[in-house]
């Protein structure tokens, strides 16, 4: 299993409860870190046993589709709703090859809600990815 946990800004008091969260803005690198998780699955996972990758989040951005062909370096890498994530990911125009990552097998990528609270960015949505056992892996 492999675990991702990325915040935006959060102070909020709920049921008798304080959280406080610290922006991490780098959403790019959540996208990458979250498919090398997958990758990292696919190569570590042993026969008869699935894997998953799981990534928490209060960033919209994750799990909203851009509203326009985005032209960021990490295109290839977005984790939006509906998604189906495959093949060789190419961060910006191939000139950093040590970030691509090449999948075995397809995942669609289908967010749930996780919680809510009371305020701007209460929305909490999880993204997981079941990283099927080598002999079930799709693709390749």
């Amino acid at each position: 299993m492999e675990l991702k946990y990325s915040t935006g800004r959060l102070d909020v008091e709920q049921d008798g409860e304080t959280y406080a969260l610290k922006d991490h803005a780098a959403t790019d690198l959540a996208r990458l870190g979250f498919v090398q998780d997958v990758r990292r699955l696919e190569l570590s996972a042993a026969p008869g046993r699935n894997g998953i990758a799981l990534l928490l989040s209060d960033v919209a951005g994750l799990w909203q589709p851009p509203a326009s062909e985005p032209s960021t370096r990490d295109r290839a890498f977005r984790l939006h709703e509906g998604r189906e994530l495959s093949g060789r990911l190419v961060r910006g125009d191939g000139d950093s090859a040590s970030n691509d990552v090449v999948l075995d097998g397809s995942y669609a990528l289908h967010w749930r809600d996780f919680s809510r609270f009371d305020a701007p960015r209460g929305t909490f949505r999880y993204l997981a990815v079941e990283v099927p056992a080598p002999a079930a892996v799709t693709g390749a």
